[in-house]
């Protein structure tokens, strides 16, 4: 079989392939003046539906037909073999080091990415484009954009052959590419900004703007293009190039304007830029398609098939989140590529015998070359961040948990000491109200048990607390889903509910757990800049702010003291063992206790190290207490309960002490500097 007539190949388009993939890479790599690299992506979109819809109309134009069978069969040829080397690749690395992918899902991904399908992947499990940044993702993440192309051209090279067999069914196809066009753009507003950047429906309206540029592009050509279009279409193209620059330093993941029908806004920039530069010899067009902006686009596939699980193993060393690192990323990622292109890809699609041994010797080499970089590097400490440890071991805690448990007897008496605590009177106990996080949740399910099972007299504990939900209030989180759900939820139960509760109970003693939300990465200027408690000065200035004022609103409900208890440090399962979680080991959590301490110089608040306590053993514990590294079980949260802190609490009571600093651990006695 005779090859099928080419759509002239132009240099000029392979130098704006280049640009996008560039554009993707700076954006992964964190560089602040391509925070919306990410559209690059839709551009690619955009470029493939143009480039598609070309080669289709050009075969036909020649051949008075389209064969389907040999397209399907050219874009297997193209696209494959460089996936199944990458998902060699990435598996041989992890099995190197699990810190590259410490989550235990590997399997999952490579079939969930072979089967094209890592977009409605993410979907269901619930991760976001966003966490790429957020959380320990998988290094086949980048699949999702493969998957939705792919899925694209099962539909739309059908839709075009119908439209060229048959004249009598263009009007129709003309009407489904508009309704492609229209309907997601005007849908994605009302769906979420998650399911209109990764669905496939959503996205496919950047393709279909690339298919309506193609078809008007060849009617042009074939019927002369209108004077006013000539005239315009030059200047018309500079515009839309210009305002895709500035979208792409000023735009990040967190606007929302780009999940309202802002993608197809992009795409038709983009399609206005492939129309002035098809054809075009002079001006931008010759920078385009000249000097090293074409090779890049001709190993631009590569580049986006190898850079992201290269970027993830350089991150696990030391020097990898630097300079350097960057500097090693992308030149081991152009080696893999340029390789993949000559010895695998190329060979590949021309059918030459000797591509099937270049291929293995590709991937025995690409192995290689990234194993030798683990190899010779320091690794970096393993800790991971934690946004998505509420899962099924703390199912109680993801929700609002509001428990209150009374005994018969009498109202606890004040005879002294702190506003509302209980002095000397050995028999008031303690009435407590527990706030926090999904770990103060879990921890306040025992001590409720803990105080039902409780002969000794009369007591009380209500726990309001919710998963994810610190003091500090604000900002943006990166996971979209994490980010919506807590600003739904956590002002209303911290910063509303709770004060509520102090004022309608009058509590002895407002215990505050927070394990991790207040350090979490976070943005106040509309995901221009991300910060954290250990790099942020302005994230420190929040924390004393808003930590400050919690107090104060609790003490003004009528909370006798205001306990913040020091968390134990959180581990998270990396793969090869439970490690510490990233604040605690970056310096965010002393940060907080820094805060916290400062926030104690009222002698109506203070703190207790139980934390350190439980850490050092000081406070009985079983290597079962966490299943999931963070969480307490049931068992041992009653086990906290009757041993330590209501000993704790009711010796506190009965001297009428707001503690500042560690307590011995059997609650015999009381250290603290206010009496």
């Amino acid at each position: 079989m005779s090859p099928p007539p080419r759509f002239a190949h132009q240099p000029a388009l392979d130098g704006l392939r280049g640009l996008a993939v560039l554009a993707v890479l700076a954006f992964h790599l964190r560089w602040a003046a391509a925070s919306g690299g990410f559209l690059g992506v839709s551009f690619f979109f955009t470029l493939s539906g143009f480039l598609i819809t070309s080669l289709l109309l050009a075969e036909h134009a020649a051949t008075a037909r389209v064969d389907l069978r040999a397209f399907y069969a050219r874009r297997i040829r193209r696209l494959l073999p460089g996936q199944l080397l990458c998902l060699a690749l990435v598996l041989a690395l992890v099995a190197a080091r699990p810190a590259v992918y410490p989550g235990r899902r590997m399997a999952g991904d490579v079939g969930w990415a072979a089967s094209q399908l890592f977009n409605w992947h993410l979907l269901g499990d619930h991760r976001t484009y966003a966490d790429l940044f957020a959380r320990q993702v998988s290094p086949l993440e980048h699949f999702w954009s493969l998957a939705v192309e792919e899925q694209i051209y099962l539909v739309f090279p059908l839709l075009v052959a119908l439209f060229l067999a048959r004249p009598a069914a263009r009007r129709i196809g003309l009407a489904v590419l508009a309704l492609a066009i229209v309907v997601p753009s005007l849908l994605a507003g009302q769906v979420g900004g998650n399911t209109a950047y990764l669905a496939t429906p959503f996205r496919m309206t950047e393709f279909a703007v690339g298919v309506a540029a193609a078809l008007l592009l060849a009617r042009w050509t074939r019927d002369g293009m209108p004077r006013v279009v000539a005239a315009v279409k030059g200047p018309a193209a500079l515009v839309a190039g210009a305002a895709l620059v500035i979208v792409v330093v000023a735009t990040t993941l967190g606007s929302g304007w780009v999940y309202r029908g802002g993608l197809t806004a992009v795409a038709a920039a983009g399609a206005m830029v492939l129309v002035g530069a098809s054809g075009a010899t002079g001006g931008p067009a010759r920078l385009l398609a000249t000097g090293p902006l074409p090779r890049v686009g001709l190993v631009s596939y590569g580049l986006y098939l190898y850079h992201w699980p290269v970027f993830l193993t350089v991150d696990t060393f030391t020097w990898g989140r630097g300079a350097l690192g960057a500097l090693v990323k992308l030149v081991v990622t152009a080696l893999l590529a340029v390789a993949s292109f000559h010895l695998l890809e190329q060979p590949v699609r021309r059918r030459r015998p000797r591509a099937a041994w270049r291929a293995v010797a590709v991937a025995v080499a690409g192995v290689a070359l990234l194993l030798a970089v683990v190899a010779t590097a320091d690794p970096l400490p393993d800790v991971v961040t934690a946004t998505e440890q509420i899962d099924g071991v703390a199912a109680d805690a993801v929700g609002l948990t509001t428990s209150t448990v009374a005994l018969p007897g009498a109202a606890p008496t004040n005879a002294g000491g702190v506003p509302g605590v209980g002095g000397t009177v050995p028999e008031a106990l303690p009435t407590v109200l527990l706030v926090g996080d999904s770990t103060a949740a879990s921890l306040g399910a025992g001590l409720v048990e803990a105080a039902a099972a409780d002969p000794a007299g009369t007591g009380r504990i209500t726990v309001n607390a919710s998963g994810a939900c610190g003091l500090v209030r604000g900002g943006d989180y990166q996971d979209e889903v994490l980010d919506s759900a807590l600003k739904m939820t956590c002002p209303a139960v911290i910063w509303e509910d709770a004060p509520a509760l102090a004022a309608a109970t009058a509590p002895m003693y407002v215990v505050i757990l927070v394990s991790l939300p207040d350090t979490w990465e976070r943005s106040w200027d509309g995901g221009i800049t991300w910060a954290d408690p250990a790099g942020s000065a302005d994230f420190q200035r929040r924390l004393a702010t808003d930590y400050g004022e919690y107090a104060a609103t609790m003490t003004a409900a009528g909370a006798g003291c205001v306990l913040f208890l020091r968390p134990p440090v959180a581990l998270v399962d990396l793969g090869d063992g439970m490690l510490p979680e990233r604040s605690f080991t970056d310096g965010s959590h002393r940060i907080v206790a820094a805060v916290v301490d400062e926030v104690a110089a009222d002698p109506q608040v203070g703190w207790v190290a139980f934390g350190d306590d439980y850490d050092a053993g000081r406070i009985p514990s079983d290597a079962g207490d966490r299943p999931d590294g963070i969480h307490f079980s049931r068992d041992a949260a009653t086990r906290l309960g009757r041993d330590w802190f209501w000993p704790m609490v009711r010796d506190l009571a009965a001297e009428g002490a707001c503690p500042d600093g560690p307590l011995p651990t059997q609650g015999a006695a009381v250290n603290s500097s206010r009496p």
